[in-house]
């Protein structure tokens, strides 16, 4: 079969049934990387999707995602299968570029008290 078809039904287990590790592994293959975020104010990781600039500051928040929550998320609202749909930053679903929804919120900030 062409590189761009789904496995017979005998091959890996649909992406939008995977969740945590397993999902994130198999995210990787295809593509998708994670770095720290460097605001202290944000979750700790950025789950970027494949074609992203890792190194872009601040990244495009079509880009990426915070939690591996918003990643599945993702996939199941577009069909990412990891063959013919990998969540490219260039794939377009029904003519339209992906928009990225985020459950994570930032911390609270903490109110600084004033000197009396």
């Amino acid at each position: 079969g062409a590189l761009d078809e789904r496995p017979a039904d005998d091959g890996p287990e649909p992406l939008c049934d995977l969740e945590g590790a397993e999902l994130w592994g198999r995210l990787r293959k295809i593509g998708w990387a994670t770095r720290r975020s460097t605001d202290a104010s944000k979750p700790p990781y950025r789950y970027f999707r494949p074609g992203a600039n890792l190194n872009e500051v601040p990244p495009l928040k079509a880009h990426f995602m915070y939690t591996l929550e918003d990643v599945h998320d993702f996939i199941v609202k577009y069909d990412i299968d990891g063959f013919a749909r990998k969540g490219a930053i260039d794939e377009e679903y029904d003519g339209e570029e992906a928009e990225v929804t985020w459950h994570a919120k930032a911390p609270p900030k903490k109110k600084r008290r004033k000197p009396e």
